[in-house]
């Protein structure tokens, strides 16, 4: 069974959607779908989950950021559950943009910890895929690089989707990847 597919499925199942204390028909995130659509949430949750998170462990700096993002772009998606016309390509814009979001704050603390601290420690990724020089040659890439090269090969996106998920120009994306490719190549070269 998919991680967290449970918890989906007893928030469908409980009376009024959450907890004892809310109203009936609302959840705990106040807007949430009713009814039978709860059940079209939990099957929608389980049959997205996996391959969310499998994207925003490698968007994401760390293994609990990607678990985050993942988490609050679902609880995006639940509280406007009746009223998206594509709740997968909102879900796919929303894991994207907070696994961008955290790298933002992630490297403003960084910054402010090296200027703090008389020798900066290189933060090495929490989770690391089967080849550890290939990994480190992409996360060494900025996040935009990145983004376009796992949404491409990872993801399967085109140029068009994958502008649209970064809110970018389509003509950025191509040099993006490439730049990205070949800096790769240089780093494993090495």
């Amino acid at each position: 069974m998919i991680e967290g597919a449970s918890e989906a499925r007893e928030l469908a199942a409980a009376p009024g959607g959450g907890p004892a204390g809310t109203a009936p028909g609302r959840g705990v995130t106040g807007g949430a779908p009713t009814g039978g659509d709860r059940t079209d949430f939990a099957a929608f949750y389980a049959g997205n989950h996996h391959r969310q998170l499998r994207r925003a462990m490698v968007l994401a700096r760390t293994p609990d950021a990607a678990a985050d993002a993942v988490h609050e772009a679902f609880v995006d998606v639940y509280r406007r559950w009746g009223e998206l016309r594509h709740p997968v390509a909102y879900l796919d814009r929303a894991v994207v943009n907070r696994c961008r979001d955290d790298g933002r704050r992630a490297s403003a603390r960084d910054r402010l910890r090296t200027r703090l601290t008389v020798e900066p420690r290189q933060a090495a990724p929490a989770v690391e895929p089967g080849d550890d020089e290939l990994w480190r040659a992409l996360a060494a890439l900025p996040y935009n690089q990145r983004a376009a090269i796992v949404l491409r090969y990872f993801g399967g996106h085109t140029e068009g989707e994958i502008a649209e998920l970064l809110d970018c120009a389509t003509g950025s994306v191509g040099p993006w990847i490439r730049r990205g490719l070949d800096r790769i190549r240089r780093n494993l070269d090495r």
